[in-house]
């Protein structure tokens, strides 16, 4: 199994990409949609309470409580979907700092700099239930993937912690591994190896964003034999 999905990991890497690999196709329910990041103080707690309510699951990483200070590179960012001047959908995206700062090594400080700057995590989705199954989350997850690789990212990824989300994932062409499955990164400056098991219960979702031969950072997979 974990051969077979290194395997199309690497067929992946060999596929160009283009600006239509993160568009998504509309759907009725998208039309007048505006998805960004907060731009006021107001939208970020109305962003915060949507997430607390609709997420049941913790944050390793906490939900920014204010705007965030900008910049071309991956910081905490908090996106809304609003219809209507309504807010409907959100996110929460930001550098994958949880699987950066677990780094061990000579090489970990190097190494977590790099994740920091080159991989992107996802940590929430939310839409409020009146809009659920309208392509809603789809259409976000989508612009998260864009505002990821604007951002610098060459990989971004999720954690689905239940079916729809995993169904979700596979919509926006995410690679969904299967349960105990260790997520390798490798950082191409010293060849350092670094893994990442799946949680109990929880699969790893990724989507390569930049597919060129100086990627700083290649993924792999491990499965421990039975």
């Amino acid at each position: 199994m974990a051969h077979n999905i290194l395997k199309t990991l690497t067929n992946l890497l060999r596929r160009p990409t283009n600006d239509t690999d993160v568009t998504p196709t509309r759907r009725a329910g998208t039309t007048g949609l505006n998805i960004r990041p907060a731009a006021t103080q107001e939208e970020v707690q109305a962003i915060r309470t949507l997430l607390t309510e609709q997420v049941p699951y913790p944050n390793f990483v906490p939900l920014p409580e204010v705007l965030p200070n900008r910049h071309n590179h991956l910081h905490r960012e908090l996106i809304g979907a609003w219809r209507d001047s309504h807010l409907i959908g959100a996110a929460f995206i930001g550098p994958a700092e949880q699987e950066a700062h677990s780094l061990v090594g000579p090489t970990a400080h190097h190494d977590a700099e790099m994740i920091l700057h080159n991989v992107a995590m996802i940590h929430n989705i939310a839409v409020e239930p009146a809009h659920r199954r309208t392509g809603t989350a789809l259409a976000i997850k989508h612009h998260l993937s864009t505002w990821a690789r604007d951002h610098g990212a060459h990989l971004i990824l999720a954690v689905p912690m239940n079916q729809a989300s995993r169904n979700l994932n596979q919509a926006a062409d995410y690679i969904l591994l299967p349960p105990d499955i260790t997520l390798i990164m490798q950082i191409k400056t010293h060849a350092s190896a670094h893994g990442f098991p799946a949680e109990e219960g929880t699969t790893w979702a990724l989507r390569i964003l930049d597919q060129t031969t100086d990627t700083p950072i290649r993924v792999g997979v491990h499965q421990l034999d039975c």
